[in-house]
């Protein structure tokens, strides 16, 4: 709906970026509804890049960052059914999982050079944009 508006205004736009996974990408057991609605926020961004050619659309993953998420996350019990629980938590309080306030400058420079480095319409992750200096996590957890 939001895009449906903004077109509507015909505002020029030169970049539209939202916020996206490699949970939508690297599918793992625990994260169907988050991954799910990753997956759908990346394809919104493929099937709508074509009606804005004058726009680069991109879906874009932070790689995991230490939010209230990881918070709610990391409380749960121990499980073997679901190691990358394991794993999130062997990476808080690390480089690997920065803090919001740790992870912005470098995000922010990743976002702005994002029409340069992906097509429009694409999928990408900080972790391994060409250039990037933010090493956060293994893919699939953020």
């Amino acid at each position: 709906m939001i895009l449906d508006v903004l077109q509507e205004l015909r505002i020029p736009i030169r970049q539209i970026v939202m916020i996206s996974s490699s949970a939508a990408v690297h599918l793992q057991r625990g994260w169907g509804g988050y991954a799910l609605s990753k997956a759908a926020l990346n394809a919104l961004v493929h099937l709508a890049a074509p009606e804005w050619p004058q726009t680069h659309l991109c879906a874009f993953a932070p790689g995991p960052i230490d939010t209230s998420m990881q918070d709610q996350l990391c409380s749960l019990p121990p499980d073997p059914l679901y190691p990358s629980l394991d794993r999130l938590r062997a990476r808080r309080g690390t480089a690997e999982m920065p803090d919001g306030d740790e992870a912005a400058p470098a995000l922010l420079d990743a976002i702005w050079r994002l029409p340069e480095l992906v097509p429009t319409g694409s999928y990408a992750d900080v972790r391994t944009l060409p250039g990037n200096q933010n090493s956060t996590g293994a893919a699939g957890t953020g």
